[in-house]
């Protein structure tokens, strides 16, 4: 039995409270990152689409807002208005009316710069008006400097070791997986690779989310990544966090700042360099293992999406009174 001074000698602070305002997409980035927020921090999630109807008419759902301060405020010792409103990539870009939360921090996490209209789209929410902004591009950090905004600082994508990791026992059928979804660029280089080694492509009618896509990688020697507008994909992460070499076409955005050539990712100027480092590697075991598992102990040690979080905690200056995330 827990006696009260056991109780009051392991409470020693309050856990900072998030209101969370994002999408529903049981797939997206988000997601993890949401998840991990709830192994650190309190957290009020509200997804901006299931209330699309009252987000455009009324900005947010104010009888919303309403409803949870009258809530908090008979629940104590919660505070009356979170320590943080952070709003992650909105579906529907407009402005988001935060002026109710006077004492809350204001933040913006832009997962997805690079998207057509996207920058148009973070205009009309009016980021400069955030307390701090994170991007997870490297190269458009400039780009919303340029917007007004003054606390702008890199957050990149990441991965989730409960999804993304290595099934055991499962048959070797592929020598490479592709994961993602197709354009001409990426059709044109999978159908190059397809004519000379076994490929696993997320093709129409064919889907790999979450453990299916770590099965898919585990039943493969290697991982591929064509980056998408030169940006630095969350499959990297996620390939890597299933002990999976990856085959990245070498970008700027920060990839070098993360990763090491040679040691923990292998690189490809164009298709012909990919082909012949693929094959290389296939053949060469012992090397295309080492530079898995150095990938995978650098992902696990440094980048889920529990580290973002301590990133982002640590630059809000929100401490935790106790989590395993920060030891």
């Amino acid at each position: 039995m827990l006696t009260s001074s056991a109780y009051s000698h392991r409470y020693d602070g309050r856990y900072p409270l998030v209101l969370l305002l994002c999408d529903s997409n049981p797939f997206s980035i988000v997601r993890w990152f949401e998840h991990a927020l709830y192994d650190s921090v309190n957290v009020i999630s509200v997804y901006l689409d299931v209330h699309e109807w009252f987000v455009k008419k009324f900005s947010l759902p104010s009888l919303l807002y309403k409803l949870m301060r009258t809530r908090l405020s008979h629940v104590k010792p919660m505070p009356s208005e979170p320590d943080v409103v952070l709003l992650v990539e909105p579906p529907i870009k407009l402005h988001y009316d935060l002026s109710g939360f006077k004492n809350s921090l204001k933040v913006f996490y832009a997962l997805d710069p690079h998207g057509d209209g996207a920058i148009e789209g973070y205009k009309k929410c009016r980021v400069d008006e955030y307390d701090v902004v994170f991007v997870a591009q490297k190269d458009y950090l400039h780009t919303f400097k340029e917007i007004g905004c003054e606390k702008v600082y890199w957050l990149p994508y990441a991965y989730d070791p409960r999804i993304f990791r290595e099934i055991k026992n499962v048959p070797m059928r592929y020598d490479v997986a592709f994961l993602g979804f197709m354009n001409e660029e990426r059709r044109t280089i999978l159908e190059k690779v397809r004519q000379k080694f076994k490929l696993f492509v997320t093709e129409a009618g064919m889907f790999a989310f979450m453990h299916d896509a770590s099965l898919a990688y585990s039943m493969s020697k290697a991982a591929l990544q064509i980056s998408n507008r030169k940006t630095l994909g969350s499959r990297i992460f996620e390939a890597m966090g299933c002990r999976r070499m990856v085959l990245a076409d070498s970008i700027k955005n920060g990839l070098e700042e993360i990763f090491t050539e040679d040691e923990n990712i292998v690189l490809y100027s164009d298709t012909n360099e990919l082909l012949e480092k693929l094959e290389f590697y296939l053949h060469d075991e012992e090397e295309r293992v080492r530079i898995a598992e150095n990938g995978y102990r650098l992902v696990s040690a440094a980048h889920t999406y529990r580290h973002r979080v301590r990133s982002m905690l640590e630059t809000l200056k929100l401490k935790v009174p106790y989590s395993e995330t920060f030891h």
